[in-house]
């Protein structure tokens, strides 16, 4: 029934059959929200927001109401994230900051798993995989769609998408 979308940093929703755009997150103050994907049963928002602090996986109800971290650590990123079917997980991009040892050198990089409730999460998609991002599980639950970055970067930093430097990826859920 509603579409969500970002727009300078707060996210709206708008009915899907038309009308005028409500913002979700206009009492959140200076924070940056954005990344916002409804649930499957159309009872939540995940988005990313860092109203504590780091851009960290948020739950809020369908109206706004009841915006919760599901998780906060200031050490760490994420992006993109997307609901399981069942509506219990979600699945984000997460970037670990660099560490003193190598100023400016970006953190690891993974897709992770977790509890819409919270918890420490699960790290489904390591280094073996560099560049993975964009997580989309299969309406079943049991492939996880991905893409990485495939080859070393040219100089430039520009990957050539036609000649294979993005990929697409699947993981079997159940197996790992």
């Amino acid at each position: 029934r509603w579409i969500v979308f970002d727009l300078l940093g707060h996210i709206y929703r708008i009915p899907a059959a038309g009308g005028e755009a409500e913002s979700l997150t206009q009492g959140s103050g200076v924070a940056v929200n954005f990344h916002p994907r409804i649930s499957p049963d159309g009872r939540r928002i995940a988005f990313v927001s860092d109203r504590g602090g780091q851009t960290n996986l948020w739950v809020m109800d369908a109206d706004g109401g009841n915006p919760r971290a599901v998780f906060t650590d200031a050490n760490v990123r994420v992006f993109e994230p997307a609901w399981t079917p069942d509506g219990d997980y979600i699945i984000v991009r997460r970037q670990q900051l660099p560490s003193g040892v190598a100023p400016g050198m970006p953190g690891a990089t993974g897709l992770w798993m977790y509890h819409r409730d919270g918890g420490t999460g699960i790290e489904l998609v390591g280094r073996g995989q560099p560049g993975a991002s964009w997580p989309a599980p299969s309406r079943d639950g049991r492939w996880l769609y991905f893409q990485v970055t495939a080859g070393p970067a040219p100089a430039g930093g520009q990957r050539d998408a036609l000649g294979g430097g993005y990929q697409v990826r699947r993981m079997d859920l159940r197996t790992g």
